[in-house]
């Protein structure tokens, strides 16, 4: 028996609660965009957002995300780009990539792009490790309660 719904479902609260914190991060004046380029944007960044509660990371496990954000750079080179991404073995840390360490992860399509746009993709380009999903969600309900005018968790 799988359990891949239960996952893809945890997946998306997962990312809805990272919407939450991004939409109360961002200033009134500033759209914040669900499911347009990634998952997340605005007019200055893109996220691309994760969850791998039972995997643990390899960089071929985040190839296709990279890729993805790696097109959108290329489209878009002014802005900001991150990965958001949970995996059971590793701490809630942000990392920079180098072109070698971009190569490792596009493995087999690494010659599909140019040492230039590699460069500029990891200039502009942050790994993003998260917390764990109930401390993302607990984080979450405590902005919705700080912006709003419930007065306890339960509200």
């Amino acid at each position: 028996m799988s359990d891949g719904g239960y996952y893809a479902i945890k997946g998306f609260e997962f990312q809805i609660d990272k919407t939450i914190l991004e939409l109360f991060k961002a200033n009134d004046t500033t759209p914040v965009c669900l499911e347009q380029i990634q998952d997340i944007n605005t007019n200055d960044y893109v996220i691309q957002v994760k969850y791998k509660e039972t995997k643990k990371y390899t960089p071929a496990k985040i190839k296709e995300p990279v890729i993805q954000l790696l097109n959108e750079y290329k489209a878009s080179p002014s802005k900001k780009y991150y990965l958001y991404c949970y995996f059971n073995d590793v701490e809630d840390e942000q990392r920079t990539l180098t072109y070698t360490e971009i190569d490792c992860i596009l493995g087999n399509k690494k010659d599909d792009y140019t040492k230039a746009l590699k460069d500029g993709f990891a200039a502009n380009f942050e790994l993003h490790f998260s917390e764990t999903f109930q401390e993302q969600f607990l984080k979450a309900v405590e902005a919705i309660k700080k912006n709003s005018s419930c007065s306890n968790f339960d509200e």
